[in-house]
């Protein structure tokens, strides 16, 4: 039986992109904003591993990170109050980084193997994965929001033979 805990801090500061950097993508063009601060992170993470005499391993982990000041895209306006900007006559919408007041990821791995016999195992491993994130709207109010890049749950189950060098599975 194994056990262990993790605590970290993290820190991502504005990039020169983010300060200095006019960007067109997709519909958009992204402004920079100088009134960014750094995002800071706290995770806490939580593991268990067993090994039992039948031939059973898993392991659990666990783990959740609050982030303070994440860095966020959302609509934005130019420095004359418009949320377009015009270039060769088409329209593109103003977006912009800002700070989010708060944000949190959370999740877990889960993944076990059973050694059936010296040829056969199977093995299975499950992801899940969930984040929010709280964000000033335009009127003054808070949104809770879904955090963005957030994979959805996944997995995976596998048999293997093996004889020698020769591995399938």
């Amino acid at each position: 039986n194994r056990w262990r805990l993790m605590l970290a801090q993290g820190f991502r500061a504005p990039n020169v992109d983010d300060f200095a950097k006019f960007r067109e993508r997709n519909g958009f063009i992204q402004i920079p904003n100088p009134d960014l601060i750094p995002e800071r992170s706290n995770t806490l993470e939580a593991g268990y591993r067993f090994r039992s005499a039948g031939g059973w391993r898993a392991g659990l982990t666990a783990y959740h990170t609050w982030l303070r000041h994440a860095i966020v895209r959302q609509a934005g306006t130019l420095p004359n109050g418009s949320p377009v900007f015009i270039n060769q006559g088409e329209g593109l919408r103003v977006q912009t980084n800002v700070n989010a007041e708060s944000a949190k990821i959370y999740g877990f791995d889960l993944v076990v193997t059973w050694d059936i016999d010296e040829r056969w195992s199977a093995d299975g491993r499950f992801s899940y994965l969930q984040g929010d994130r709280k964000q000033p709207a335009p009127d003054g109010s808070i949104l809770t929001l879904p955090q963005d890049h957030i994979p959805p749950a996944y997995g995976r189950f596998g048999l293997r033979w093996k004889k020698g060098d020769l591995e399938i599975g």
